[in-house]
């Protein structure tokens, strides 16, 4: 996958699946001793083959367009709280209808 830092440099930003080819992706909490806060606008857009993923509760913004045409997405494990979600996932929702949505996620 691929991460940048945020602007003030305080936590990092998924902004793609890079060169990434697994189906069943994991987004870790930190990347580079930096907590993973956001995904950015687009980040898997198109991302067809994808069929889970797995988003530490460390996210709290996930930008628009972020998930669509993942056609094949079936589910998405959660670490944080259905409220969480809720406040982190904005316009997304309507990509996301036919996805399960597994809240507070231990893996």
């Amino acid at each position: 996958m691929e991460y940048e830092a945020s602007p003030d440099g305080t936590y990092c930003i998924v902004t793609g699946i890079g060169t990434a080819t697994d189906t069943n992706i994991v987004i870790p909490s930190e990347y580079n001793g930096m907590p993973v806060k956001e995904i950015r606008k687009r980040a898997f857009y198109l991302c067809s083959s994808l069929t889970s993923m797995t988003i530490p509760g460390s996210v709290t913004s996930i930008g628009d367009y972020a998930f669509s045409y993942c056609n094949s997405l079936e589910t998405i494990y959660y670490t944080g709280s259905e409220e969480q979600w809720n406040e982190s996932v904005g316009d997304n929702s309507y990509d996301l209808e036919d996805v399960t949505i597994i809240f507070n996620y231990e893996g």
